[in-house]
């Protein structure tokens, strides 16, 4: 009986901790359908005749990875430290594979039957005034860039050699271009959401929708430490 009852404690012990380094990680990713293809898991594409959009939501470990290049700074001194923004960010890529040119006309964010416009460059140092955002260059992060190379999400892309700046407010034929776009927080309650790209193409507008929806894993720590 005492050793039943003893089995019972450990048990008992081990699901207690077990609870007890649960870690919740939160992501948002691309929904596929008939005209969406999921890449890597978290970069949508959508392809037409004349030009291919894809669209990425910047998670942590991307941030961590834009901000590994000394352009993203304003400074190359990183010792004061910094923060990563805490508003939505998302990196959507253009290619115009068309004989004319290309504009971008629109980012939209929709949920329910709220639609928004992404946030002016303005709007976002206001919004991310704090002095550890300030080392931070959104001038050049959210500037569009001329990719390189054919590439579209962004754990592939190598931001210093595979991609320059880029001052056209249209797209030239065969170039493909990154823009970075941000947006308000999304109201917890809504699970799933669109961001609506609209492009214009000669006297035509062209409209991509793709929808996203938010996904959390539960992630289990480690409890067990190696001896020395």
């Amino acid at each position: 009986m005492k050793i039943i009852t003893t089995i019972i404690i450990l048990i008992s012990c081990s699901l207690l901790v077990c609870s007890q380094n649960l870690d919740i990680k939160r992501d948002i990713i691309p929904i596929e359908s008939l005209d969406v293809e999921i890449l890597k898991k978290k970069c949508g594409l959508k392809r037409s005749i004349n030009c291919d959009v894809s669209i990425e939501f910047i998670s942590e470990k991307q941030w961590k990875m834009l901000l590994d290049y000394d352009i993203f700074f304003k400074t190359k001194n990183k010792t004061s430290g910094y923060r990563l923004p805490k508003i939505p960010f998302f990196q959507i890529i253009v290619s115009n594979i068309g004989k004319n040119p290309v504009e971008i006309r629109d980012v939209l964010l929709k949920y329910g039957e709220t639609e928004t416009k992404a946030l002016s460059i303005k709007a976002i140092k206001k919004r991310l005034k704090s002095p550890i955002y300030s080392i931070l260059n959104f001038n050049i992060i959210l500037s569009n860039r001329r990719l390189l190379d054919n590439i579209k999400c962004i754990n592939k892309i190598d931001f210093l050699n595979d991609t320059i700046d880029y001052r056209f407010n249209f797209i030239n034929p065969t170039d493909k271009v990154l823009k970075i776009v941000a947006f308000d927080w999304i109201p917890v309650h809504y699970r799933t959401f669109q961001i609506i790209v609209k492009l214009k193409l000669l006297d035509k507008e062209k409209t991509f929708n793709f929808k996203f929806k938010r996904i959390e894993h539960r992630l289990r720590e480690k409890i067990f430490k190696k001896t020395s």
